[in-house]
């Protein structure tokens, strides 16, 4: 069974990815300290912000007016990351899924000393999912 899907994504820096990984580890295990192995969580990759809405179309001349990094936050089995960027129109939220589990979260990870962030630099392009592989197409790289 193939199940692909395409987005807009937006890849962190370098340096934004590390201090995102750290953060995911640090979030879960201590998260998973305190819980049943029903209730643990289970990292995510790539650490990558998908964009919900499909009307964001990557253009070499994108003028980023502010990009924000916050989180964690939970929305049901998951946990996320924001990635906000605003432009002199609009502001777009990229989820950054770093974390799953089959139940339902605890609200408790929402602790968390390293975010937010203000990162100055990231790529946008067109990502291709199959299955548990992912390519990054067209990228760009963008500097707030």
């Amino acid at each position: 069974m193939n199940d692909s899907y395409e987005c807009t994504v937006l890849v962190p820096h370098k340096d934004t990815l590390f201090l995102l990984s750290k953060a995911q580890k640090s979030i879960i295990l201590e998260y998973n300290k305190t819980h049943q192995k029903e209730k643990y969580l289970l990292p995510s990759y790539p650490l990558w912000g998908k964009l919900d809405e499909q009307v964001f179309k990557v253009q070499n001349k994108i003028r980023i007016t502010d990009a924000s990094l916050t989180g964690p936050f939970v929305e049901k089995t998951k946990a996320f990351f924001y990635f906000k960027v605003s432009t002199k129109d609009k502001r777009y939220t990229f989820k950054i899924l770093f974390a799953e589990s089959k139940n339902n979260i605890d609200c408790e990870l929402l602790k968390i000393k390293e975010l937010p962030l203000s990162p100055k630099s990231f790529r946008l392009g067109q990502a291709v999912f199959t299955n548990s592989t992912w390519e990054l197409h067209n990228d760009i790289w963008i500097t707030a």
